[in-house]
């Protein structure tokens, strides 16, 4: 399991970056075209999830595209 061969796990990890890419964006927008005094409080906390959501979204959709550099297993 989760190997290159794997094609339901990669189908899973391409399934589960597809929401990740949506909060990126939407996160992204938020912080970047919204007026500051909107997200004051949140701005910091919006800012962390859409990096880590960025990075998993990546990392999802490399190995189900490529099928290598599983995010749960790393000597693939």
């Amino acid at each position: 399991m989760w190997d290159k061969d794997d094609n339901s796990s990669r189908w899973v990890q391409g399934i589960i970056a597809l929401p990740l890419i949506a909060w990126t964006i939407i996160g992204s927008y938020l912080i970047l075209v919204t007026p500051y005094h909107s997200v004051n409080r949140m701005n910091g906390a919006v800012c962390g999830s859409v990096i880590g959501a960025g990075y998993l979204a990546y990392r999802c959709l490399w190995y189900a595209i490529t099928g290598r550099n599983c995010i749960n297993r790393e000597d693939y």
